[in-house]
């Protein structure tokens, strides 16, 4: 009853009350609200996305930074890189290998064994300048394989090695320790094997540090790791140019040269010793010439024979390249010498462009290192 009596209440004062009519523009002032509601809400969501998205590009800055993080962690320096390996705790080992290397400051970078090199210490000592030496040392006797210098500006390399030739023709190796956040390397040739810091593969005959690489990462942008040869070859020595005199003479520190020697760069052949005393070299560097009067074989990288042809006198002459046997010469191909008295060394001379060498260098600048091979 109470709520019929107030429903009946409601009806009869709405009854009598009167409502005033609508004044002009009444209609277009409450379209305007009505809109004007509209578009605030519309604003505050879109607010409400902006905020969103900066909430996104921030969260995306924040990847991309942690990712640029992450590259430059992988650029760890080697002095930094902490040991690895099954033999790294192995402490009359470690000990052995410093005094073998001479070294008995030097730090512990890998011990282990490898079905390719058998027991392996790789050692690092700190250079006065910054930078750092390492010492390959393998086998039962822990001799030094291979050495290299590091300067202090190319501490970051992902990865630090050696190949070593196979005097009686046989495949090469190659080794190489990596840094810690480096889990994919791959050797020119040949399948590689990373596991606990190093890098290991067999090789063709005819690869030597020299004419490999060793890259690492993505395989679309990698980033290549440093090599040099090994050091257990007896007949192969490494100096420095000192100073360049014309396109046919330079002198070479660190090493005695003589006549027969070869020099070789990284970048490409140089040429044979036509004249030595103390740290002078005269070189002769015609390919063909080296080939008839120095014995050296010249094949393809994959073994193919070929003759090389001089059309002048000078350093800069090309060499025209023909097949010296049923194989056929591509442009590319790769031409290296080998036939260096004892030495299993391979030298690449360049690469075949419209049937002609195209050689990487002539002659090293000052500072360049060289390799000496001792006929």
């Amino acid at each position: 009853m109470r709520q019929q009596e107030f429903t009946d209440t409601v009806r009869r004062e709405l009854g009598e009350t009167a409502l005033a009519p609508p004044e002009p523009g009444d209609a277009a002032r409450m379209a305007r609200r009505v809109l004007g509601t509209r578009t605030r809400r519309r604003q505050r969501t879109l607010a409400g996305a902006a905020a969103a998205a900066v909430v996104l590009a921030v969260g995306a800055a924040t990847i991309v930074t942690t990712q640029t993080t992450s590259s430059q962690v992988q650029a760890t320096p080697v002095t930094q890189w902490p040991a690895r390996g099954s033999l790294a705790g192995n402490v009359d080992l470690i000990e052995r290998a410093r005094w073998g290397w001479g070294g008995q400051a030097a730090q512990v970078v890998f011990a282990g064994s490898r079905p390719e090199v058998g027991t392996i210490v790789v050692l690092r000592s700190q250079e006065h300048d910054g930078g750092v030496r390492l010492a390959f040392l393998t086998g039962p006797e822990l001799a030094v394989q291979a050495q290299l210098t590091v300067p202090a500006g190319r501490l970051t390399a992902p990865a630090y090695g050696f190949v070593a030739s196979a005097p009686d023709g046989g495949p090469a190796a190659g080794v190489a320790v990596t840094a810690p956040q480096v889990d994919t390397a791959r050797f020119t040739s040949g399948e590689t094997r990373v596991a606990d810091g190093l890098a290991t593969a067999e090789l063709p005959p005819t690869a030597a540090a020299w004419n490999t690489s060793l890259a690492t990462g993505n395989p679309q942008h990698p980033v290549f790791g440093t090599l040099t040869s090994s050091a257990h070859d007896a007949a192969i020595s490494t100096g420095t140019v000192v100073r360049a005199r014309d396109d046919a003479q330079f002198g070479i520190s660190g090493v005695d040269a003589k006549p027969g020697d070869v020099v070789a760069t990284r970048a490409g052949f140089v040429g044979v010793i036509a004249e030595g005393r103390d740290d002078f070299a005269a070189v002769k560097s015609n390919p063909g010439a080296l080939t008839e009067a120095w014995g050296l074989r010249a094949t393809t990288a994959t073994g193919e024979p070929v003759t090389l042809n001089d059309t002048g006198s000078s350093v800069d002459s090309p060499a025209i390249v023909t097949p010296a046997g049923t194989g056929e010469l591509h442009d590319g191909d790769r031409i290296v010498l080998t036939g260096f008295g004892h030495s299993a060394a391979v030298v690449a001379l360049g690469t075949v462009h419209a049937g002609r060498l195209q050689r990487a260098v002539a002659v090293p600048a000052d500072g360049t290192e060289v390799l000496l091979i001792h006929r």
